[in-house]
């Protein structure tokens, strides 16, 4: 069970990744503010950097990525995308990303629990994510 648990959390902390990624990149190109810009891609280099040692893990147990679910990830892009042609303001895209983070650890904190049996390393990663995505959060309420 140990193993099913590690590389069931692996692929969930793969898509939840790069779902994040997918969504930074979205917005880059609509951000005005320096700072903000700054935040948001140093945690989309931050989530890249994630993904290999996700990869790395991964491939110690011979096994593959998982794309974010496609319809999902379409639906989100096209939200956002929509959201943003009627107000691209600074503070949009801060709420945008406010909601994608709660979404990102809400899913990642489930799955955590749901597979509380996984090495511990793989536990420690998913933990960093969730991390990563509470601090994003509250960096971005003063863009607000």
């Amino acid at each position: 069970m140990k193993e099913e648990h590690t590389i069931k959390l692996l692929k969930e902390c793969d898509s939840g990744a790069k779902m994040g990624v997918d969504s930074f990149e979205l917005v880059l190109k609509y951000i005005k503010n320096e700072e903000l810009r700054n935040i948001i891609n140093e945690t989309r280099l931050d989530h890249l950097d994630t993904l290999t040692k996700i990869k790395e893990q991964l491939n110690i147990y011979s096994s593959e990525g998982k794309d974010p679910n496609m319809i999902i990830s379409e639906m989100s892009k096209i939200k956002m995308k929509l959201e943003l042609s009627f107000n691209d303001s600074d503070s949009k895209i801060a709420k945008l990303m406010i909601d994608g983070c709660n979404m990102g650890i809400k899913a990642l904190s489930e799955f955590k629990n749901k597979y509380y049996d996984a090495d511990q390393k793989v536990i420690e990663i998913c933990q960093r994510l969730i991390t990563k995505e509470e601090n994003l959060s509250k960096n971005l309420r003063r863009f607000l």
